[in-house]
């Protein structure tokens, strides 16, 4: 899922698929806006997913999204990266 600044959301034009309820940092409880399908794309990979819409003026893209396409952060250079271990494909775990 990706976490994307309403302004946005309205821009794209997305649908809101759902509401769902999220605890903040705060502890608060807030009823957000979850929009989607999204496709995401970076460099030779590409995932779909979905996003709440939040208040903030920041992307993120959480762990889910990240992990199905198989990139990594290179925390010297403040980067994110394809994954070298596989260079061309992100390899996919079925349990």
């Amino acid at each position: 899922m990706l976490a994307l600044p309403e302004h946005i959301m309205v821009q794209l034009e997305l649908p809101v698929v759902e509401t769902r309820e999220f605890r903040m940092a705060e502890g608060s409880v807030v009823k957000l806006p979850i929009v989607g399908p999204l496709w995401v794309n970076f460099k030779n990979r590409q995932t779909v997913c979905l996003a709440v819409a939040t208040k903030d003026n920041e992307v993120l893209l959480i762990a889910i999204p990240m992990e199905d396409t198989d990139v990594v952060l290179d925390m010297k250079n403040q980067f994110m990266v394809i994954n070298p271990e596989s260079p061309y494909y992100a390899p996919m775990k079925l349990k």
